[in-house]
């Protein structure tokens, strides 16, 4: 092959000339074709690189015709095993076409089939292409390949141009509806979302498409339903295994086809589908009561059914059991074993269900054996279902278990108590898992036993601590293996810093320390130089942070190390005055004066934001007053501060200081109504987009009345009043994405214990106030955070911020948080935390405005929350009885699971319904889907 050849290659991609290339293919014999694969490939090497085609957009070098072209030489000169390593078909099939006139690659159909299968192919072939392959001999397509090019053929194109709905395509070979069709039912596909456009402009689908051939005969029906039940089981996915019970159902077949699909629509109810499990029993309603009707194989099958958790399901199995009985009462015994398997169904709704089938159909013959038969369930069945089988159960008293109320331990009670390092050695095993633990108390423990075992670390202790180093050098460098919040990266900083302080101080004993810093350092900076300019500041060094972009509350835990590591160089080890000595974060009293006298007898002054800290964390409720004489040993303003906050005695408590307007908030009482929260409601309302031509609404949560949310536009800080310059001002959550907060949310609420509450507030406003905010990560994570801590550490009355929370969660989109909010809701009940009319009001509100649907609520109440406790029952009862006074007289979507479960209630209470809901009631039992329920409640009036 001459080097001419070779250049008119490269000209011809230059140029992007295809019928050039295919003009040069022709006139080639073996030895030029095969000479030319190594050009072929260093070109294709080279336009493959990925390159800055405009400005800040990159893509490969190599132009659509470049391309192309490329993709023809490879087809004409790579070997097999070359081309089975790239797509077969890169370009239009008619270009490729071109070249099979005169060159076929080796084993070029059976690697169209491999890149079908691996789904490589794009739309660039047509299923004629396909077909007119296999009659010439090049191709035994494979049934990926056929489903693929299948789909577009229910599209055709008028004389005008105009693409329509067509089914004409599928004719024109005799291979598509005898055998090409039916490859739907067996491979995936998208044949659920793929259409076309018919005549009058309506959207048309494959399903019109069979449901036509069926209509002309043209399919043979029996099999297309048969089809479409054997295609389920093979479970393609979910969204075609709706499609063929779709179509199935569209297909609408009769009580006589039925008859022979008894096999298929059987074996739907061992898939766990509740889709597949109510069209097989509506199904088989039509012809449960034929004489080739195989009811001993239906009867097999129908615990399954009654075990899912789907009441539609139930009602359609209780409804053909219903029949059954009626046709043959000889049954019924067998019928009543098998329907009682869903009395102990946690929905009273199925309970109430089988207790009617029973009590319709049972004889006075048959009484001994129903009691007998029902016995075992009597603890199970709810309220109502007992009224009904009364003459059948011997017990149909409440088995609800009393609680009465708990009663929580004192604030600061031994039981609540935090627990600290005693020695180093245990310092050491705490040093070695605190970048591991998000609990509260972590970053102040760090501090105090940074601070407090500094002076007992000997020499030899040192090399106890290299583990703990190497955790701190990797999360400080950001390639820890699980993710740093920011308090985490403070303390890894402050370690190392810390560990410098101990290098200076026994300079021969720390060598293996210094070294294994100094390696890690020194590659840091190698691999990471940026990092270490002067303008940015060195990450490993806290006094060169830049806090730029951090909310001001984190800069509260930022200054509180620095404020630690500036006592150590100045050689004190006094005590941190804001280590909480009670959980979650309460300061004894005595303890923080005792403190403070140690700092003024070393004749120090406090760290001001130490200080304010544990002002803010502070227990002074609830305690006897301290005798004065303690108190007076506690010179100058501490002295008056903590007079004020002990035994609210004072002569500056309007001072303007920021120390004072800390302990006047956290007092929270009259003199310090210049900083106290305030009290102005928070508006939201309905924001109209109109995207593409169409009015939209997008659900915004409506605060109005409530006074805890504040206009986060208008104010600074939840905190108002002047010279709010101090501790609440920094820790305010104002415009504060809950990306801030991250996994520091928990030592956030910890800050103030006294107004987590507001805190709380500021989260739910910022967080919960759109629909679709709910789904955020950030919000999931935050929620997760403050759910733990309330879980936990929750010991006053729920305020309105708390109780919204918890409406908040258990009515959010994350399974996991619902399930975990059924926890904080008993806590709130059995320790009497928790409000139920608030509660229920929370609930009203969002659910007035379809905020969030209703079936998330009715399905943790079904599975968590009902008949737990007689306590908690009536708890539940009374917050929905609020809820539903708030919402609209037109019924929302859900509201009938709503009512059975609130009647459960009131069945299990026996008691009647409150006037304040009759009103409701009669404009809801106007509605044919609720008159029956509304019938029940109100007959107990």
């Amino acid at each position: 092959m001459t080097t001419s050849v070779q250049a008119q290659l490269e000209e011809i991609v230059v140029r992007g000339d295809v019928e050039g290339a295919l003009s040069m293919f022709r006139t080639l014999d073996n030895e030029s074709q095969k000479g030319l694969a190594p050009l072929v490939k260093s070109l294709y090497a080279y336009y493959s690189e990925e390159v800055e085609n405009e400005k800040d957009r990159w893509g490969p070098r190599a132009t659509n015709e470049q391309d192309k072209v490329l993709h023809l030489a490879m087809l004409f000169t790579f070997p097999k095993t070359e081309l089975s390593k790239i797509p077969i078909l890169r370009s239009d099939f008619r270009e490729v076409e071109s070249l099979l006139s005169f060159y076929i690659p080796e084993g070029f159909g059976e690697m169209l089939n491999e890149s079908a299968k691996r789904g490589w192919l794009r739309y660039r072939i047509t299923y004629g292409w396909v077909m007119s392959l296999k009659e010439r001999g090049i191709l035994d397509p494979c049934p990926e390949l056929i489903v693929r090019t299948l789909l577009p053929c229910i599209g055709g194109v008028t004389p005008k141009g105009r693409e329509i709905f067509s089914i004409e395509r599928l004719y024109e070979f005799p291979e598509t509806l005898r055998s090409h069709v039916w490859l739907f039912f067996s491979h995936y596909s998208v044949i659920f979302d793929h259409s076309a456009v018919g005549a009058e402009g309506e959207k048309r689908t494959w399903k019109n498409a069979f449901l036509t051939l069926s209509t002309n005969g043209d399919l043979d029906r029996l099999r297309l339903l048969r089809e479409c039940l054997l295609a389920v089981p093979r479970n393609l996915s979910k969204f075609l295994n709706n499609w063929y019970l779709e179509l199935f159902k569209d297909l609408n077949p009769k009580a006589s086809e039925i008859l022979g699909l008894q096999t298929e629509l059987n074996a739907l109810f061992s898939l766990g589908h509740n889709g597949a499990m109510c069209l097989a029993l509506h199904s088989l309603k039509k012809s449960c009561t034929h004489p080739d009707f195989s009811r001993q194989e239906f009867l097999e099958n129908c615990p399954l059914a009654l075990a899912s958790q789907t009441l539609g399901v139930i009602n359609e199995c209780i409804s053909v059991l219903d029949k059954l009985t009626g046709k043959y009462p000889r049954e019924a015994l067998e019928v009543f074993r098998i329907a009682s398997e869903a009395l102990t169904h946690p929905k009273a709704n199925a309970q109430v269900r089988v207790a009617r089938l029973i009590r319709k159909h049972a004889t006075l013959d048959l009484e001994r054996e129903i009691r007998e038969m029902l016995e075992p369930y009597s603890e199970y069945v709810c309220a109502e279902a007992k009224e009904l089988l009364s003459e059948y159960l011997e017990n149909t008293e409440s088995t609800l278990p009393k609680e009465g109320k708990g009663t929580l331990p004192a604030v600061l009670s031994d039981e609540n108590r935090i627990e600290y390092p005693e020695n180093i050695e245990e310092f050491v095993f705490f040093l070695s898992q605190v970048f591991d633990q998000r609990n509260v108390h972590s970053f102040d423990i760090f501090l105090d036993s940074l601070v407090r075992f500094y002076p007992e670390i000997n020499p030899e202790d040192l090399p106890k601590f290299d583990p703990a180093l190497q955790k701190s050098l990797r999360v400080s460098a950001g390639v820890a293996s699980n993710r740093a919040s920011f308090t985490d990266r403070v303390m890894a900083v402050t370690f190392l810093e810390y560990s410098g302080l101990l290098i200076e101080r026994f300079p021969e004993g720390s060598k293996t320390l210094r070294g294994l810093r100094d390696r890690f350092l020194k590659a840091d900076k190698a691999k990471h130089p940026v990092k270490y300019f002067p303008n940015r500041g060195n990450r490993f060094y806290l006094e060169t942070w830049s806090l730029a972009g951090q909310h001001p509350f984190l800069h509260i835990f930022y200054k509180r190390a620095l404020e630690a590591l500036r006592l150590l160089r100045k050689g004190k080890t006094l005590p941190l005055l804001a280590s909480p000595t009670h959980k979650p974060a309460w300061i004894c009293p005595d303890t923080l004066i005792e403190k403070t006298k140690l700092w003024q007898d070393a004749g120090e002054e406090l760290c001001v934001l130490d200080w304010e800290n544990a002002i803010a964390r502070l227990a002074f409720e609830n305690n006897p007053k301290i005798p004065k004489k303690a108190l007076s040993e506690i010179q100058g303003q501490p002295g008056e501060i903590l007079t004020y906050m002990l035994n609210g005695e004072s002569s500056d408590i309007k001072n303007p200081e920021s120390v004072w307007s800390t302990a006047s908030i956290t007092k929270n009482e009259e003199p310090a109504k210049g900083y106290v929260f305030t009290d102005e409601p928070r508006r939201y309302y309905y924001w109209e987009t109109k995207p593409k031509g169409k009015e939209e609404r997008r659900k915004i949560l409506d605060f109005e009345g409530v006074e805890y949310c504040h206009e986060v536009e208008d104010i600074s800080y939840p905190f108002k009043g002047e010279n709010m310059d101090g501790f609440y001002s920094s820790i305010g959550l104002s415009r504060v994405k809950l990306g801030h907060l991250g996994i520091d949310t928990l030592r956030y609420l910890a800050l103030a214990p006294h107004h987590h509450e507001k805190l709380l507030a500021a989260v739910v406003a910022n967080g919960f106030r759109y629909s679709d905010s709910l789904n955020e990560a950030s919000t999931w994570l935050v929620s997760t955070s403050v759910l733990n801590y309330l879980l936990e550490y929750s010991q006053e009355p729920f305020q309105r911020s708390e109780t919204l929370f918890l409406a908040l969660i258990a009515t959010g989109p994350s399974k996991e948080l619902r399930e975990q909010s059924v926890g904080l809701w008993e806590r709130g009940v059995y320790f009497g935390l928790l409000d139920d009319g608030k509660f229920g009001e929370a609930l009203g509100k969002m659910y007035a405005m379809e905020f969030v649907p209703l079936k998330r609520f009715t399905d943790l109440v079904s599975s968590s929350m009902l008949n737990l406790s007689v306590e908690k029952n009536q708890a539940l009862r009374k917050a929905l009885e609020t809820m539903m006074t708030l919402l609209d007289d037109k019924p929302i979507k859900g509201l009938k699971a709503l009512l059975e479960i609130y009647g459960e209630l009131v069945f299990e209470a026996n008691t009647a319904v409150p006037d304040t809901l009759t009103e409701k009631f009669e404009v809801w039992g106007k509605v044919n889907s609720l008159k029956r329920i509304i019938n029940r409640l109100t007959a107990r009036n």
